[in-house]
């Protein structure tokens, strides 16, 4: 059972998701037998259950084994407590009713059924309330009441089917809501079973009409779809039987004439009106051909509504509504027209409306919409869908497109009639309508609910502090916990274990092949044709993906972790977890072998999801081919995907992402990576222990052409520069003693990170203002820390990291410069008075609208976030020290001319990892600094002259500046004029080819050697010197 939610959600049929079995426990006979010794041999169904496992529509269909019957909130109790125990899947199941598959088993949920809790029921005339257990049905609540002249509020064509239990949590609405309210309107209480480890039941609410001495709780059950509880009992208000009703069935011409005529029953008929329908030409027709019901007009009108007044008095009611169609009839609203006197009079009026939904199916298979929209556009999305569809009816053997709905509530139904169901007329209408509704304010769940038809469409309509507060009261508030409190305090104090799966990696050891062990795969007996398809592969991927192709999904990695990570052992039960990859058009290889790995090398039971965001892919194969691709491979178990419909950026499909988790903790990657031995265990415990801790993986790199997977380093802190680039800072002394333990680190380093559902949720998730990509590792790195979190990277956890190369497959959105304004609501919210050294060094984003920060401020002040000047002395301690906020002035600076060749150095059309080389002086880029880092760098630039050995004759390269020495820290000696290697003792030196160009590389030193001799434009001697004495790094407190 789902431990914080009785039902998963998800999508079999129509939809961009479908979402998958997740690790819960296959009934077996034993739990069986449970079942009917708490309720019953005769209550627990194991045969003859197809009418349970599929909806009425027969859209959805499950595999449940069993169907249980409790009779009482106690035995719903203990079943709900055993399934938490046991980790079995529950649905609540209704009548069954329902249009959206929200009762109907995802998999093979265990179904518990309603049908038999109809022991309690009483009704008070005096006051009007009714109580009675969930499993009344509807109709036979209405004939209790008929003998005290009540009725139910809430009137439904499916009442002779649908349960009381069912009604409320999908918040059903019907044809009387303009008079009478929804059910919200008209709750006082329930009893509800929720689903936590106890069962327990809450009992919200009483039977009184005014009630405040308690938070009102019932009503977040009301729309619930048994995502909170199970209800067990209902107590709400019935409302008298009105003793005069007049019923009036018009025709009318226009859609506009319908507008004025139900202003003028609002106006007219006032508290009198309780139900105004709508019926377009259409649906007229098909109610007339297949349900054989008379339109009573000699033709059919272009619309009709159903107009119905009833009050207390039987004479005033008639003369009512008289008076208010002769007002129609002078203003040339209505075309035609009957009325009606009482129930039975009407019923032949009311046949038609009821015949709508029955109708549309009969006549073929229905695209069924039910939505709210603002009455202007109530009927305007109908003329949208038939211009978008009439050039393609035929081709995609549409038959008819109709509404009819409740125009006095705004709640539309919107039908497409096809001859079978094809997924071409889902992708040209199914997005485009709901993105139409949302973008017309209006609301893509109208009565029906949300179920599994339109669970991937809730994150364009839910807003994220929605997603926050909906999170915390399922998973804390009716878990019983209080903001703040640790998730995971059940695990802390459990016994260590060591997690590695020494079998399989012995098994590794003895793989051989292309690219096993993480070793280099180089094509042999390379052809042009298979050049240019490497090419070809390159400017789309940005990686050798004919490589990627020709080395296993599930290949060995080579073990480079510290040895002594194979000694650690941690916390011997961990929580659940989601792994969350978004790409863009990434390569199908490469995205394969980052689910082998995660799932290869991950304890079992633990990864409960691995979701894939595809962010609108352009290459078809990775979209529905891909599904069936997973399918096949049987990963359709535990890996999901989300298709965007629209490309929403890296940032927005994390958070995409993110929305459908489960999983405890989350766990962000890249769709190109690959995970090493036991990664999980030593990123999962330190969150266990507080779970405001984010943990960082160190991120080896799996080469761009080889595929060759290497250590990129033991780690370091990660931190930025002013100009807002990644950089990194020393450990501390204490942390190089322990070369396995968790550091602390300010900043993470991109989109590899895990954190707790929990306190992501807190944080409010990424900022939904961020666009594409860009500030978010800052935001959210900034959030943590200044919001009494904090921050490790896990030196025992590796990922291999495949860094593009050679070209950009991407291209720029063309959006403006989305970038900077990601960079100035990141200062405006969270940088305080530091912001203006990031508006120093880049003063285009000081100008810039950072768009609304409201929501960000609160939840800065929600938390009493601490200031950014304490991150900055208290987590970034250092910072200044290799990144000041304010530059110092350079040793050196402007043009470098070799005295030799009198050529000057030069990186124009460089990139990272291309050799410098020395051209004729004022032709290029040739203006370098040797800055306060005591390294060489382009002018204001973020490359730096680079050497990586000690070998004589070892090329110096362009190189990302990290501002910490190493290959790239050089000193100018004023005298010999030598550019001296201070790692390796060598000089830099130019060849010459006699022309007009050279190379540049490190070799031994030669005092009086020309081509070793260098002349800058600018030096200061005293700053020179000084420099030379600070030491290499500083290795922290």
């Amino acid at each position: 059972m789902i431990k914080n939610s009785i039902k998963l959600l998800s999508y079999k049929r129509n939809c961009h998701s479908l979402f998958q079995r997740k690790p819960f426990k296959k009934l077996t006979n034993d739990d069986v037998s449970y079942f009917k010794n708490i309720i019953g041999t005769n209550y627990v169904k194991e045969d003859d259950i197809d009418s349970f496992n599929e909806d009425w529509m027969k859209w959805y269909k499950g595999e449940s084994k069993c169907v249980l019957f409790p009779e009482s909130l106690e035995e719903i109790s203990e079943i709900v407590k055993y399934c938490y125990k046991e980790n079995i899947a529950i649905v609540p199941q209704s009548g069954n009713t329902g249009l959206v598959g929200g009762s109907i088993p995802v998999f093979d949920e265990i179904i518990l059924s309603l049908k038999r809790l109809r022991k309690n029921f009483s009704f008070d005339p005096s006051s009007g309330v009714v109580e009675c257990d969930a499993g009344y049905i509807l109709e036979e609540i209405n004939e209790k009441l008929m003998d005290y002249g009540h009725m139910m509020p809430i009137d439904l064509g499916a009442k002779g089917s649908c349960l009381i239990g069912g009604n409320v949590a999908t918040c059903a609405g019907g044809i009387r809501l303009i008079k009478y309210g929804n059910i919200h309107a008209n709750i006082l209480g329930l009893d509800v079973v929720i689903a936590d480890k106890k069962g327990s039941i809450l009992k919200m609410g009483s039977s009184l009409r005014k009630d405040n001495t308690d938070l009102h709780l019932a009503h977040l059950f009301i729309g619930s779809e048994g995502h909170l509880g199970i209800i067990g009992n209902v107590k709400m208000l019935a409302v008298p039987y009105p003793k005069g009703i007049s019923t009036s069935l018009l025709s009318i011409k226009t859609f506009e004439d319908c507008k004025k005529i139900l202003q003028l029953a609002k106006t007219q008929l006032s508290e009198n009106l309780s139900s105004f329908e709508f019926l377009d030409h259409d649906i007229l027709q098909c109610v007339s051909q297949f349900s054989k019901v008379p339109i009573p007009f000699n033709e059919i009108p272009q619309f009709a509504l159903i107009i119905e007044c009833s009050s207390s008095n039987e004479e005033i009611c008639l003369k009512k509504m008289e008076d208010f169609l002769s007002m129609c009839y002078e203003k040339n609203l209505v075309n035609d027209g009957i009325v009606t006197n009482g129930f039975n009079e009407a019923r032949g009026i009311w046949n038609i409306r009821e015949g709508a939904p029955l109708s549309v199916g009969k006549e073929g298979y229905v695209y069924k919409y039910d939505m709210s929209l603002p009455i202007e556009h109530f009927y305007l999305l109908n003329n949208e869908i038939k211009n978008l569809l009439k050039n393609k009816k035929e081709k995609l053997g549409i038959l008819r497109i109709c509404s009819y709905g409740h125009l006095g509530d705004g709640n539309t139904h919107f039908n497409i009639i096809s001859k079978q169901p094809t997924d071409d007329i889902y992708k040209s209408v199914h997005p485009y309508i709901y993105d139409w509704v949302v973008n017309h304010n209006g609301s893509i769940s109208a009565e029906h609910g949300i179920g599994q038809l339109k669970r991937n469409y809730m994150s364009i309509v839910t807003k994220d502090d929605m997603v926050l507060m909906a999170k915390y009261v399922r998973e804390e508030a009716l878990a019983g916990r209080r903001i703040g409190e640790n998730p995971f305090l059940e695990y802390i104090g459990l016994p260590k274990k060591d997690w590695h799966d020494y079998k399989a990696m012995e098994e590794d050891l003895k793989r051989v092949g292309n690219g096993e062990q993480g070793k280099a795969f180089v094509i042999p007996n390379q052809t042009p044709e298979i050049k240019k398809i490497q090419d070809d592969l390159y400017r789309v991927n940005g990686y050798n993906a004919y490589v990627s192709d020709m080395i296993p999904l599930n290949r060995s990695v080579n073990d480079i972790r510290n040895p002594k990570c194979k000694d650690i052992q941690y916390i011997s039960k961990l929580p659940t977890v989601s792994v969350i990859f978004p790409f863009y058009n990434e390569h199908k290889s490469a995205i394969l072998r980052s689910i082998y790995s995660i799932l290869n090398r991950s304890p079992s039971n633990t990864i409960v999801q691995i979701i894939l965001v595809n962010d609108a892919s352009t290459k078809n194969e990775l979209n529905e081919p891909f599904r069936e691709d997973l399918k096949k491979r049987g990963l359709s178990n535990i890996v999901e995907m989300i298709i965007n419909r629209k490309r929403e950026g890296l940032i927005r499909a994390r958070q995409i992402g993110a929305y459908h988790a489960i999983g405890e903790i989350l766990v962000f990657l890249d769709a190109h990576s690959e995970a090493n031995y036991n990664w999980l265990p030593p990123l999962i415990e330190p969150i266990i222990i507080n779970y405001k801790t984010v943990v960082c993986p160190l991120v080896d790199i799996i080469n761009c052409d080889t595929f060759e997977y290497r250590s990129q380093d033991e780690g370091g802190r990660g931190s930025f520069d002013w100009n807002f680039n990644y950089k990194r800072l020393p450990l501390s002394k204490d942390d190089l003693k322990n070369p396995t333990k968790p550091f602390y680190s300010p900043v993470m380093a991109g989109g590899y990170f895990a954190i707790s559902a929990k306190w992501f949720w807190e944080l409010g998730g990424y900022d939904d203002g961020l666009y594409i990509w860009g500030g978010e590792q800052y935001e959210l790195s900034f959030k943590v820390w200044q919001c009494h979190g904090n921050m490790v990277d896990a030196p025992c956890s590796r990922i291999g990291h495949i860094y593009r190369c050679k070209y950009v497959p991407f291209p720029n959105p063309g959006i403006g410069d989305f970038v900077s304004k990601n960079y100035k609501r990141v200062a405006v919210v969270w940088m305080d008075e530091y912001a203006k050294y990031l508006y120093n060094r880049r003063p285009a984003i000081k100008n810039i609208d950072p768009g609304n920060l409201d929501k960000q401020l609160e939840i800065r002040k929600r938390h009493k976030c601490k200031s950014f000047d304490w991150f900055m002395k208290n987590v970034a301690y250092d910072q200044n020290s290799f990144y000041p906020a304010e530059e110092p002035e350079d040793s050196a600076n402007g043009t470098i001319s070799n005295r030799d060749s009198e050529l000057c150095l030069d990186a124009t059309n460089l990139e990272t990892n291309d050799q410098l080389r020395v051209r004729e002086c004022g032709k290029g880029i040739q203006i370098f600094e040797l800055y306060y880092a005591n390294a060489i760098r382009i002018n204001s630039g973020q490359h730096c002259l680079d050497a990586s050995s000690s070998k004589d004759g070892t090329p110096v390269v362009l190189f990302t500046c990290h501002g910490l020495g190493g290959n790239q820290r050089f000193e100018y000696n004023i005298e010999t004029q030598q550019i001296i290697h201070k790692l390796t003792g060598n000089c830099l030196e130019a060849s010459y080819d006699g022309v007009d160009s050279g190379v540049v590389f490190v070799s031994i030193c030669k005092k009086g050697k020309m081509a070793q001799q260098w002349e800058f434009s600018y030096v200061n001697k005293k700053l020179v010197e000084e420099r030379k004495k600070l030491p290499d790094r500083n290795n922290g407190r």
